[in-house]
């Protein structure tokens, strides 16, 4: 099993994505799309700064998508 670790994590991303971008949406609403932006730059603490930089730009691009909706 641990030679499809991999593979689970990466069918796992989007849905981290999109769950990622909706709670930033439901925390800061209109601001959402800028949070996501500002934790590119500046990684955050405690539980989010495990997640990767580069997930933030997704999110990012997440919150917009929806938005656009």
């Amino acid at each position: 099993m641990p030679m499809f670790a991999w593979f689970l994590r990466r069918s796992e991303y989007p849905a981290l994505i999109e769950a990622d971008a909706k709670a930033l949406m439901a925390r800061f609403g209109d601001q959402a799309y800028f949070e996501a932006r500002e934790r590119r730059r500046v990684p955050p603490v405690g539980d989010d700064a495990r997640r990767p930089a580069n997930l933030w730009e997704r999110v990012k691009e997440a919150i917009r998508r929806i938005e656009a909706r």
